[in-house]
Parts: structure tokens; C-alpha cells; sequence
């Protein structure tokens, strides 16, 4: 080699690495505390010493989908009769599917599963800091007057709403789809409210873990890009009724049951009413509720805040008196 090729080495590279644009796009996620159970930043729903399991027991000798406590989204508690290694066990003690974070083409990070999950399978528990309407908005308005526009809150009822911005765990990276395959429940524990994601269907090891927002407006529509079939178009947009979506449980709870008791949250009063189911219109999806106090009204539930009376749910359910059925005549 001559002093010439010595001091001129051949060039390997004519140009600069080229980075694909989708490698460029990607952004590492907003930095949060993970957590494993609810943070409560206000007090906690006070308990009647006279009621501490909420009227629910139960007498399985192994709690299946048919634990009395299960099929009203409760666990069960200390008064129950089952054994020690009852199934039904608090979110957080439940074991949690393997999740992968994974960026999306047009909804930033998402959830991939990183095993398969069979249809009504617990797959993770929502998380975050509970704080009330009033911690809400002022955490909204600085949200947006910082230019943020995703939001991770959770209305969980009683004037509570589970906050992840701050503080959560992957569930708080889930994406919206109007087509989900998961869904989000509802589930009391020991006097508290906790939120929990079930399968809808079978999910393969890869897919996108997806569930219903539905989304409560902050100011403009925001368009979704969940891509199904039957997208709504705008996460404000709410679902049309249909003879499948009617078919199907409400967040684990049977949609058309007449002549249970159940507590509607009214917000400008702060506080549950109490009524009686009396009727269902399949075109409307609404509900036909007579409230002790005499009045009535027609609802969608899936847009209300509301719980089962369920110490007298319970006692419906042991003496087999549960009556379910469509009400064509409402």
C-alpha cells in the first residue's frame, strides 16, 4: 500500500445513514409512577359498620361464573363461606395478562398482548389517582392550556374519577376502538369501586388490546382512528343500539332486567335515587325506571351512572326470583 492510500483510506460510506421516517416519528411516552392500586388523593366512601359487605355473600364451595358475588361484580368478602383459595379475589391480587407497550400508525402508543387471552378473561386492572370532579376540571383546564390533548380519566361514580396521567400502569397506554375486544368493569371491593379490563372475545398473542372509551367531551370532538368497520367517526359519538349490542351484558351485567332495584346517579344533586326497572324499549335501548319518590324516566344505562341496589339484588338472586326479559310495551 502506497503512502498516498495510507493517508486517503477508500471511503465505505458515500452518504449518511438514511432513518426511516416511521423510526424518526416515534416518541417515548409522557414519564408517570407506576403503581399497582389506586392512590386516593380525597377520602374514601365511608362504610356502615352495620353493612361491611354490602349485603353480599356467598356459599361457594368454588367461586365459578356462577358465584352469586361474581355475578354482581363483587368480591367476595370476609362473611362469605367460600375457601381461602376463592378465585374471585381483588384486581390487584389477580394474576395480569403479559402486555407489551407498541406504536401505532395513527393513535401514538398502544397495548399488544403478549400472550393469548380467551374471551372474559381478566386482563389488567385500570389504575390511577382518584380524585373528585373538582380536581378533575382544574387538572383538565391546565392540561389543555399546556396543549395536551390525551386524557387518561376514568369515571368510576360517586362523584370519582380515576386519574393515570400522573400515576398509573400499562392500562393507561389501551387505545379507544368502537369494535373493542375488551371491556371495562366495575367491580366493588370492600366498600371501594375498582375498574378492571375483561376479554369480549378470544385475543391472539400480538393483537391490539382495545375497549370503549366512552369518551366524556372536554371541548372539541376528537376524531377516531380506531379503523373498525363500524367506527363512530368522533370519540364523542355514542353507540347506535343494535340486536347484537342488546344481546350482550352492559360491563358484565345483564341489560334487559325488569323489576330489579337499581341507584341512578343524579349529578346536579350529588347523590344516588333509588327505582325499579319496569321496562325496556329494544329501538331506543332505553330503560324504564320508577323512582320510589314516584317519578320516572327512560334511560340508556350505558350513558348513566348507576349500580344495582344489591342487598336487595342478592336476596333476588337466592330466592331465585331474578326475572329477565324484554318489555315490548314500554
Amino acid at each position: 500500500m502506497s503512502m498516498t492510500d495510507e493517508k486517503n483510506p477508500p471511503k465505505l460510506l458515500q452518504s449518511p445513514i438514511q432513518i426511516p421516517n416511521s423510526v424518526n416519528k416515534i416518541k417515548k411516552p409522557n414519564p408517570y409512577t407506576h403503581i399497582k392500586r389506586n392512590v386516593y388523593l380525597v377520602k374514601k366512601r365511608k362504610r356502615s359498620t352495620e353493612n361491611l359487605d354490602n349485603g353480599m355473600q356467598c356459599s361457594c364451595k368454588i367461586c365459578d361464573k356462577d358465584c352469586l358475588c361474581a355475578m354482581l361484580n363483587s368480591i367476595c368478602s370476609s362473611t362469605c363461606r367460600c375457601a381461602k383459595s376463592c378465585s374471585n379475589k381483588p384486581l390487584h391480587q389477580r394474576l395480569v395478562k403479559r402486555l407489551r407497550l407498541s406504536q401505532t400508525e395513527k393513535c401514538g402508543w398502544g397495548v399488544k398482548a403478549g400472550e393469548d387471552i380467551k374471551a372474559g378473561e381478566f386482563v389488567i386492572e385500570y389504575v390511577g389517582e382518584v380524585i373528585d370532579h373538582k380536581i378533575c376540571r382544574e387538572r383538565v383546564m391546565k392540561l389543555e392550556e399546556n396543549g395536551e390533548t390525551n386524557f387518561y380519566l376514568c369515571e368510576i361514580g360517586g362523584g370519582l374519577v380515576v386519574d393515570a396521567t400522573f400515576k398509573g400502569n400499562k392500562s393507561r397506554f389501551i387505545n379507544h376502538s368502537c369494535n373493542p375486544n375488551c371491556v371495562l368493569q366495575k367491580w366493588e371491593d370492600d366498600g371501594e369501586t375498582t375498574t378492571g379490563l375483561f376479554a369480549k372475545s378470544d385475543i391472539r398473542k400480538g393483537e391490539f388490546i382495545t375497549y370503549d372509551y366512552q369518551f366524556i367531551q372536554f371541548g372539541m370532538d376528537q376524531p377516531c382512528y380506531c379503523g373498525a368497520t363500524d367506527c363512530r367517526g368522533f370519540l364523542g359519538a355514542k353507540p347506535k343500539p343494535n340486536s347484537h349490542a342488546r344481546s350482550q351484558k352492559i360491563d358484565g351485567i345483564v341489560p334487559k332486567c325488569i323489576g330489579l332495584r337499581v341507584r341512578v346517579w343524579w349529578p346536579l344533586d350529588q347523590e344516588f335515587y333509588s327505582g325499579t326497572i319496569v321496562g325496556y324499549d329494544t329501538d331506543s335501548d332505553k330503560h324504564r325506571i320508577v323512582y320510589d319518590d314516584g317519578d320516572s324516566e327512560s334511560l340508556v344505562m350505558l350513558n348513566e351512572t348507576w349500580e344495582f341496589d344489591r342487598k336487595e339484588m342478592a336476596t333476588s338472586l337466592v330466592s331465585d326470583n331474578l326475572h329477565c326479559e324484554e318489555n315490548p310495551e314500554d
